[in-house]
């Protein structure tokens, strides 16, 4: 069996423009208390919490981090600078316990 690619630092990842999606395989649940996600090779799940569930719906498709912040955004009627660093904390919780994979930049229209 094939070992996943370690997981690409955010800010590397987000500094290049590339885009954020739920590593395929990764096993969720929702709870009342945020969600917990168990990576294909990870050893145990890791509980993210806080009104993440939201976020992890945009994860199912690939969306750079200023492209989650604004879809958030609107969705909570928050102010994009107050979202962005939070987003960015969650993402590294997710991408530090190998539930998100980073893809190339989208190809220009």
């Amino acid at each position: 069996m094939t070992e996943p690619p370690p997981p690409v630092s955010r800010q590397a990842a987000d500094a290049s423009g590339r885009r954020w999606r739920r590593r395929p395989g990764t096993t969720w649940r929702r709870t009342l208390r945020g969600v917990v996600v168990l990576a294909p090779a990870a050893p145990e799940p890791v509980a993210v919490t806080g009104s993440v569930d939201e976020l992890w719906a945009l994860l199912d498709r690939p969306r750079s981090l200023p492209e989650l912040v604004s879809a958030l955004s609107e969705s909570f009627d928050v102010p994009s600078e107050v979202l962005a660093a939070d987003v960015a904390r969650v993402l590294d919780q997710l991408d530090a316990a190998g539930a998100l994979e980073a893809l190339a930049p989208a190809e220009p229209a």
